[in-house]
């Protein structure tokens, strides 16, 4: 896609989206198993596709060596592959902590990194998981903050539970956009995390992971 300017290729992921989300409110509208509906399924997920397309063009386009050399500059200067390999062996060790205190919740996979943007595990129980639902414990390096967040399983199913529960009341971060974020309800798991005491964090995060779970099951 180097053919195209950032502006058209922005302007063209508008124009996707757009039909995109004119094609979901005609969704419903359709008899599943027609000729109609199944065109219409295929349609919503080439256009997807596209607009996944287009942002990784646009990522690619956003390359920019200044940071690339800051970046080398960061390893060579300061602790900063310390700092990260320490943040690694912690997170690890609360998955570890979590999988043990929780036995009725099925982990799955390992820790999973996304570019630095954030870094996660999750888990579920068969009533989540009947749901299409999972439960993620996230790290945002950005906010230097752990949350734990309600997601989906696809992009489909966290719009349906988005729908059920943009008007619920609860005390969570519901998402303002549930086709671009990776979570349907979000919460902070610890104020300020005390790596001198790593026992006391654990337990701390444990608590409210737990009382988040039960809450999220009832809503």
């Amino acid at each position: 896609m180097d053919q195209f300017t950032k502006e058209e290729l922005e302007e063209a992921r508008r124009a996707i989206d757009s039909t995109v989300s004119k094609c979901e409110k005609v969704q419903p509208k359709l008899k599943e198993g027609t000729s109609q509906h199944t065109l219409l399924v295929r349609r919503i997920k080439a256009f997807q596709i596209a607009s996944l397309l287009i942002e990784e063009a646009l990522e690619s386009q956003d390359i920019n060596d200044g940071y690339i050399n800051e970046y080398k500059r960061l390893l060579q200067t300061t602790n900063l592959k310390k700092g990260y390999q320490e943040f690694v062996q912690f997170f690890r060790s609360l998955r570890t902590f979590l999988q043990k205190e929780l036995p009725e919740y099925t982990f799955t996979g390992n820790i999973v990194e996304n570019n630095m943007d954030y870094s996660y595990f999750q888990f579920t129980n068969e009533g989540l998981k009947s749901k299409g639902l999972k439960i993620v414990v996230a790290f945002v390096h950005g906010d230097f903050d752990y949350q734990i967040w309600l997601s989906g399983l696809n992009r489909q199913i966290q719009r349906k539970h988005y729908e059920d529960l943009k008007d619920k009341r609860h005390p969570y971060t519901l998402t303002d956009n549930p086709n671009k974020t990776d979570y349907i309800l979000k919460m902070q798991l610890i104020d300020g995390c005390n790596y001198n005491n790593p026992e006391e964090t654990l337990k701390t995060i444990k608590g409210n992971a737990v009382e988040f779970v039960c809450e999220v099951e009832r809503l």
